[in-house]
C-alpha cells in the first residue's frame, strides 16, 4: 500500500465502511462479523482505517492510486470512492463508497454504498469517470491468485 501525505485520512462515513467489508467478505465467502468490526474500528473511519479493517478480516487489500479509465484492468471486485451525489454537498464532504464487480467493454457493475441498496448499477466508462474519486481499494481474500 503507498499513500501520499494525508491520504489515509480522507473520511469515510462508518456505516459505508462496514457495508463494504461485509460486501466483499460475502464475495469471498468469508464471515463478517459487523458489530465486533465496529467495535475494533470505531469512528471516525478514513481509508487507512478501510485497509486495516480488510486486512484483519483476511482480505489483501490496500490503497491503489488509479485513474477511472485504470479499472476495467484491476483485479475485482474493487472498493471505490465516489464523489457525494447530494446536489448540496461541498468538496469538503465524505465521499460515499462503491464496489466495482466487473468491468468488459467499457462497461462496469457498479454497487453503491449502503443507502443505496444492494442493486447492481451498469455505467458507461463515462458515467463512472464522472462519480469516481481517488484513491481506491484494491480487496482480495488472502490466498486468492492474482
Amino acid at each position: 500500500m503507498s499513500l501520499g501525505p494525508g491520504e489515509g485520512l480522507v473520511q469515510v462515513p462508518h456505516g459505508e465502511l462496514l457495508w463494504a467489508l461485509g460486501s466483499v467478505c460475502a464475495l469471498h465467502r468469508l464471515p463478517f462479523d459487523a458489530a465486533l468490526t465496529a467495535r475494533e474500528h470505531p469512528p471516525p473511519s478514513s481509508h487507512a482505517t478501510l485497509v486495516e479493517a480488510g486486512r484483519k478480516l483476511g482480505l489483501r487489500i490496500r490503497e491503489v492510486k488509479l485513474k477511472a479509465r485504470e479499472v476495467q484492468r484491476m483485479v475485482f471486485p474493487l472498493i471505490v470512492a465516489l464523489r457525494p451525489r447530494d446536489a448540496g454537498a461541498d468538496a469538503s464532504s465524505s465521499p460515499t463508497l462503491g464496489i466495482v464487480t466487473a468491468a468488459k467493454d467499457g462497461q462496469l457493475i457498479l454497487f453503491r454504498g449502503c443507502a443505496a441498496g444492494n442493486q447492481p448499477q451498469p455505467l458507461g466508462a463515462d458515467e463512472f469517470a464522472a462519480e469516481f474519486e481517488e484513491p481506491t481499494g484494491q480487496g482480495e481474500a488472502k490466498g486468492q491468485a492474482r
